[in-house]
């Protein structure tokens, strides 16, 4: 198909249990999480060799739970291990691991051991942020006013990826987000959405890469006792593409 490939790696998580659960986290130490995402990086390696147009790792980092010693050390063997690939690595925000809240991202980016390390790339998927936090952010409001253009400028700076989902206060995904009672929330992520891809063009970047990544259950939300989704994902997915690139063009290409 001529297409470009983006990997996930999780580090120590991604897998089966067993009893057939998904682990998304199966281990809280440092250790095991730097020998696995060496692991990884090795054998995303081999499959982007055999891939014509190449692509991208994006990788799932560390654990909510450790301290800010634990983390530092991590992300300092993260991004020496990234510099030493012949691709790009880019580390998401998500819930569960080291960038799930705005705040401990915050706090982790401003550390002058972590604001230092040049391959601490980021994908932004800011709709965990709006679920853990209960709120899509909005610098217009007083309680966002204060920190939000601040963090976004720094995730901005190490933004090379996006993952476009449209979250809301109570769930990282929009069931349905051509819904006229979303218009607000889907005009503030396309305006975050714009703000990182401006910020990458200024940098001198020749293509943006984003994922309308709307999921299937559990992202997608279910009708009780039927299971049924209560909208439908391809449908959802083609109208956030399309808005996506409409806005893009609008905002960005001009």
């Amino acid at each position: 198909a001529d297409l470009p490939v983006v990997c996930p790696v999780h580090p120590s998580g991604g897998y089966l249990s067993g009893g057939g659960e998904y682990v998304y986290v199966g281990s809280y130490g440092v250790r095991e999480h730097k020998n696995d995402l060496a692991r990884q990086l090795d054998a995303c390696s081999e499959v982007l060799k055999r891939v014509k147009r190449g692509g991208f790792v994006n990788v799932h980092s560390g654990v909510d739970a450790w301290t800010t010693e634990e983390a530092v050390d991590f992300l300092a063997f993260a991004s020496a291990a990234a510099g030493k690939c012949d691709f790009d690595v880019c580390f998401e925000t998500h819930r569960q691991r080291l960038f799930g809240s705005p705040f401990s991202t915050r706090e982790l980016l401003s550390d002058d051991r972590v604001s230092t390390l040049t391959h601490l790339r980021l994908n932004a998927d800011l709709s965990h942020w709006f679920v853990s936090c209960e709120r899509v952010f909005d610098q217009a409001e007083a309680r966002d006013a204060g920190w939000w253009p601040e963090l976004l400028g720094k995730i901005a700076s190490r933004c090379d990826y996006v993952h476009c989902r449209f979250g809301f206060a109570q769930g990282p995904q929009i069931a349905d987000p051509s819904a006229e009672e979303y218009e607000k929330e889907v005009n503030l992520q396309l305006r975050n959405w714009m703000t990182l891809w401006k910020a990458q063009v200024a940098r001198g970047k020749e293509e943006c890469w984003c994922s309308p990544e709307l999921g299937p259950q559990p992202y997608m939300p279910s009708m009780p006792h039927t299971q049924k989704d209560v909208a439908d994902l391809a449908n959802s997915v083609h109208w956030t593409k399309e808005r996506i690139q409409e806005t893009f063009q609008q905002e960005v290409v001009q």
